[in-house]
């Protein structure tokens, strides 16, 4: 009764932990079983309080392959900062957001554009660029999957790629007229990496930073 919601994610691991305490990250079947261990817990709280209370994050559904929970699960998302609920919550408000524009929307200027994201969440993004291509019938929408090797691969959240990775994976890949990245990539003053790589040194095209939310999103990809 004391507490507000709890969230579970999984151990990021870096290449860097040697001589520390061993942890063990997660792959599919592991995955699985926490969700399978989890969700009867959800299931009584709910009952009991009227809350999930405990909600995992995002990534658990992604690695164990199977569908997130809808959109009404995280309830009023108290845990989305930490990634839980922020890929179904991200996809309903483009869905409505597209819903509304869908009526009237006829012109569509020719025009190419790209997106980078991290391993966990590229399919998800793919899935969002396809709804809004198939609505821009003449845009095209690059989506690129960054592989962390500053902390290392098995580190695959959007928010912890740096510079140097985005610098070396898109050399050479079409661009088009701007790059739009999720703004969590970047430290909290919004302006560097994690590597300490600028926004300017990034790309020769304009960046757009889009704050994950299905709005923002969609407004950075039809301006």
């Amino acid at each position: 009764p004391s507490l507000m919601s709890v969230s579970i994610v999984p151990v990021g691991i870096s290449d860097y932990r040697k001589g520390l305490f061993p942890l063990e990250g997660f792959d599919e079947k592991t995955s699985g079983g926490v969700i399978d261990l989890v969700m009867p817990y959800q299931k009584k709280f709910k009952e009991k309080y009227g809350t999930s209370l405990v909600y995992l994050a995002d990534e658990f559904y992604i690695s164990a392959k199977r569908e997130l929970p809808p959109y009404e699960h995280y309830e009023t998302f108290p845990q989305i900062e930490n990634g839980v609920g922020m890929m179904p919550s991200m996809e309903e408000e483009l869905n409505g957001e597209l819903a509304y524009i869908q009526e009237d929307y006829t012109v569509s200027i020719p025009r190419e554009l790209s997106v980078a994201t991290g391993v966990a969440a590229y399919e998800y993004i793919c899935r969002l660029v396809a709804k809004v291509e198939k609505l821009c019938y003449n845009t095209h929408i690059h989506v690129y999957r960054i592989e962390n090797e500053f902390f290392g691969k098995s580190i695959t959240v959007a928010g912890l790629i740096c510079g140097c990775d985005l610098i070396k994976q898109l050399s050479g890949k079409p661009l088009g007229s701007k790059l739009v990245l999720p703004s969590v990539m970047l430290r909290e003053d919004k302006d560097l990496f994690l590597d300490g790589t600028s926004l300017k040194e990034l790309s020769e095209v304009p960046v757009e930073l889009n704050d994950c939310t299905g709005a923002d999103f969609l407004r950075a990809l039809m301006d």
